[in-house]
């Protein structure tokens, strides 16, 4: 298991150093996409551990929102109190989002987190079971809208087409907006709609460069946003 570990640690470092030689010295990296705290299926992410790693690898700030965590309830705001915790240690390294659940009390807890200091807004509908033609998410968009900061909204596996509904939201309020995951939950019919399209723009945390290729053929490399996840 050890020489495992050597040669996969060995082929990360070798993909670094490509990675590296193609970016200008000078070029700040930023990760639009990151979590902290413990998720209901046991993955964890550590403050520490993670400020350690962007340091290693030139990682100067990060969006940063909680996971789907065991204590969740009411409206996630124990995990948004961690969140605001953790953004306030870090030194200005991560810049915190407040994460909603639409059945409880989501444009207060908004409202809160950002009278605090969150910079942005966290959505997810596979994990909090809504859809995207939801009566609840205009306010939401509103707000966003209203306080000009971004949503950051699942994009990812497990959803239904998506792309129809939030662009009657975009064209309704027209707030910033980050699509996670690439898209790949309705990608196509996403690009279609937002290709181009100021405000509007795709996160790159996703497993397959397939996805990734696909993602930079359809909308243009200013949409993209360079993301990691967990």
């Amino acid at each position: 298991m050890d020489d495992v570990l050597l040669r996969a640690n060995g082929l990360v470092e070798s993909f670094e150093e490509l990675v590296r030689a193609e970016l200008p010295a000078d070029a700040e990296i930023f990760d639009a996409h990151v979590h902290l705290g413990l998720d209901i299926d046991g993955m964890r992410g550590e403050r520490d551990e993670l400020l350690a790693i962007q340091r290693a690898h030139g990682i100067t700030g990060s969006f940063m929102f909680c996971l789907d965590e065991p204590d969740r309830h009411p409206g996630f705001r124990a995990p948004n109190d961690r969140t605001l915790a953790h953004a306030a240690a870090s030194g200005g390294a991560l810049i915190p989002f407040v994460r909603l659940d639409l059945t409880e009390s989501p444009i207060e807890e908004a409202v809160r987190c950002l009278d605090l200091g969150a910079r942005g807004i966290k959505l997810h509908p596979r994990a909090q079971k809504f859809m995207l033609d939801d009566v609840r998410l205009a306010p939401v968009f509103e707000l966003a809208a209203d306080r000009k900061v971004p949503i950051l909204i699942h994009g990812g596996r497990g959803l239904p087409p998506i792309a129809d509904s939030l662009a009657r939201l975009m064209d309704a309020y027209e707030p910033q907006l980050i699509i996670a995951h690439a898209g790949i939950a309705d990608l196509a019919a996403l690009a279609h709609h937002f290709s181009g399209r100021t405000g509007v723009f795709f996160d790159t945390s996703v497993w397959s460069p397939l996805d990734l290729l696909d993602l930079y053929r359809l909308v243009s490399p200013e949409q993209v946003l360079y993301a990691s996840d967990y």
